[in-house]
């Protein structure tokens, strides 16, 4: 009898989950081989974290798909600076199972972030927020749904808030959980039907073996030799997974996922 690979099965399982639903609810593992392995995806996943922390301090903050294990709001109690919102709203399309118990936290589970009746109850309960997070959400839901994501992020963001939303940039091949990716121009074109403007966009992780060709086309001379012999002596250390993370954020176009602040327009 031929047994499927872990992997194979996994696939299948996913293939499944988007066929069952309008939505695809599968959540990535962030403890990937027990967090023993470095992986550049899931490693780009734990860096967000970080670098959304840095707009969370004093502020009002509302998460969109805070998945069932809620890291930001766990990396805001424990992270290595200590980030105090004011208040952080959690929405997740399914259940919450690990919720910190801090006066300023509230969550919100089986809760569809696309609906009127999510955006009236958050505006109603909590007001307008100064930042909104969406981390690795709109790709998992038809185009027609992420548009309503959007148009909500509008609605519930303060006039002087910003939003940071990371989604995969298309590249002609689509993970299979994946039920629609973007390509940058179209996504853009999302974010101002919404009522969004683009203010800055990094990379999360990229091609390694591209790089060297990008910070060649990217700096003069003198510059790109500089930035590829500092990439070359990094690299005796480090694996691609992890330097992959590293130069991304310089190079969007180039990247294989992108984070996008926006704010109102």
């Amino acid at each position: 009898m031929n047994e499927q690979t872990p992997r194979a099965s996994s696939l299948k399982r996913r293939k499944n989950e988007v066929k069952r639903g309008e939505y695809d609810t599968t959540e990535l593992n962030l403890e990937r081989n027990g967090g023993y392995t470095v992986h550049r995806d899931y490693t780009a996943h734990l860096f967000r974290f970080g670098f959304a922390s840095r707009y969370c301090y004093g502020k009002r903050v509302l998460e969109l798909g805070c998945g069932s294990r809620t890291p930001l709001a766990h990396t805001l109690m424990h992270g290595t600076s200590y980030k105090n919102p004011e208040q952080y709203v959690g929405v997740d399309f399914g259940g919450i199972s690990k919720q910190p118990g801090m006066k300023w936290a509230a969550f919100h589970e089986r809760t569809d972030a696309t609906s009127l009746e999510t955006r009236s109850m958050l505006l109603d309960a909590y007001g307008p927020f100064d930042v909104i997070v969406s981390f690795e959400v709109i790709e998992h839901m038809p185009v027609d749904s992420g548009a309503r994501l959007l148009e909500n992020v509008a609605a519930l963001l303060a006039d002087d808030g910003c939003a940071l939303i990371s989604t995969p940039v298309f590249n002609g091949h689509r993970a299979v959980n994946h039920v629609h990716e973007y390509m940058i121009d179209e996504l853009a074109g999302m974010f101002n039907n919404a009522g969004l403007k683009v203010a800055d966009r990094m990379g999360t992780f990229m091609s390694v073996p591209d790089l060297e060709k990008v910070i060649v086309a990217a700096y003069d001379q003198p510059i790109a030799d500089a930035i590829n012999g500092l990439v070359k002596r990094c690299s005796m250390f480090y694996g691609n997974d992890v330097l992959a993370n590293w130069f991304a954020p310089a190079f969007p176009d180039h990247s294989r996922n992108n984070v996008w602040k926006v704010v109102k327009a």
